[in-house]
This record gives C-alpha cells, structure tokens and sequence, in this order.
C-alpha cells in the first residue's frame, strides 16, 4: 500500500493513517511516496502518482489524500484495474488512471460497516480510505464497499489540447533542477511529427527538435527532451530553464508544425 497526501510529516495525521491500517492489518506493508505535496494542490497530487504508481507490484492499492472538498458532496471512492487500487476523494486525482490503466470497476465508498466507527467531516483518510483500504488488504471484495459508479472527476489541466497541427499543453511540475516537465506525451509529439516537421515553443524560446540527452547542447543551452516518466521537458545543460525562460507550473508548452505556418 502507498500513501501520497498534502498533510507533511510534523503533525499526527500520517501516522494516524498508517495506525489504522496496521491495526486492521498488522502485516500490510505501507511505503510512502510523498507527503509534503503543496496544500491543496490536486494537480501536483496527480502528477506524482501518475509517475510513481506503476513501479509498484500489482494489486498495490494506492491511497491518495489531497482534499480540500472533505466533508462536502464530492464522493470517496475505489478504482480498480486490472492492475492496481486506487482510493481517495473524487476530486480529480486519478484522472491518470483511465488513460494508462484499464479499468474495472469504480465503487462510491458508502457502507460504513468498513469505516472507523466515528467518521470526522474533516479526515476522511484516516476514517473510511485507511480503513477501507486496510480490509481490501485482507480479501474484502471491492463490492461490499459500496455501489459501482461509472465515471470519475477529471482534471481539464491533466491532459494537453491536441488539434490537427498544434498541441496545446501545459507545464504540470517544476522539479528542483529547474526543469518544466509538461503533460505531453510522446505518442501527442509523434502523431505532430507524422505531417513533417514541427517546433516547440515556450515563452519566447523556440525549439526545433527534440534532443536525447542534456549534454547534447551546450552548458547553459536550452533544450527539449523526454524526461523519465516520458513526458515532454524543457531544461538546460547544469542550468535552471524555469528561472531561464521565466516560466512556471501552469506555462503554456506549445507544439506546432511547421507545415501549418
């Protein structure tokens, strides 16, 4: 089980989660993936667990707790695919799922028989997704959960706008190196790439190919790369292309061809 959560490490709140998970499930193993994600901030929730979550072994149920709308109409619910759970607020959060992840089933998270016994309208991760989560670990079907839904909330911003000659997307992270990691894929640029050539532009920098490594330009010099997690990146050769280019999370990245000007 993983964890990925807003609530940082000086309160009570994560251990209070993992406390209710090892006391329903003394032997489950919980890994933490990252609780220092900005107050509230779903987009970079969804960013980091998009990047992590496949590197875990399957039927791993990742928790997510970023949830500014607890206590209000938005739903708790349990995704699960062929591979993996999913559990937190229907806020948006695991708008990646559907996109990389075939999925089986969606329950709205209703009977509480599987919640603590006292629900707070302000720590729904301690009350019903460490515990539901928790009783999953033991062989609970998905089903006594609550009823199946057929749809979750997605983000707008999760995904880049894709026409016929240009890609529309957006910077989504900005690491600790500077570098503008954005939400287009590989498979948007390749469909670009088929109507011949195409640039990339990012504020006032213009580039025109896609390079393989950070060394391939020369020390300070701009660049277009795939990162690790297959994403389109701006960086700079041991330099800092977000202070560079004056650019930040939530900068427009455009892909345009050439043949279209």
């Amino acid at each position: 089980m993983t964890l990925t959560t807003d609530l940082g490490v000086a309160d009570e709140y994560v251990g209070v989660m993992k406390g209710v998970i090892l006391s329903i499930n003394p032997a489950c193993t919980i890994i933490d993936i990252s609780h220092e994600i900005p107050h509230h901030d779903i987009l970079e929730a969804h960013y980091i667990l998009e990047r992590t979550y496949s590197f875990f072994p399957p039927r791993t149920i990742h928790i997510a707790l970023v949830d500014p709308g607890v206590g209000g109409p938005r739903k708790s619910i349990l995704i699960q695919t062929g591979r993996y759970y999913f559990t937190g607020p229907d806020n948006g959060v695991f708008s990646f799922v559907p996109y990389h992840e075939t999925v089986q089933k969606i329950i709205s998270l209703t009977n509480d028989e599987y919640f603590l016994r006292t629900v707070s309208n302000t720590f729904h991760g301690r009350d019903i997704f460490a515990s539901c989560a928790a009783h999953l670990t033991l062989g609970l079907e998905p089903e006594r959960l609550g009823p199946g839904i057929d749809q979750i909330v997605l983000l707008e911003e999760a995904e880049p706008e894709v026409r016929e000659n240009q890609i529309t997307g957006k910077i989504v992270h900005v690491d600790r190196f500077g570098n503008l990691i954005s939400n287009i894929r590989q498979e948007h640029l390749a469909r670009l790439s088929e109507k011949g050539s195409y640039e990339i532009v990012a504020g006032k920098k213009r580039i025109r190919r896609v390079e393989t490594s950070y060394s391939a330009v020369p020390k300070g010099e701009t660049l277009a790369i795939f990162g690790s997690s297959g994403t389109l990146e701006i960086a700079a050769n041991q330099d800092n292309a977000a202070g560079k280019l004056e650019l930040q999370r939530g900068s427009a990245l455009i892909a345009v061809s050439r043949s279209a000007k």
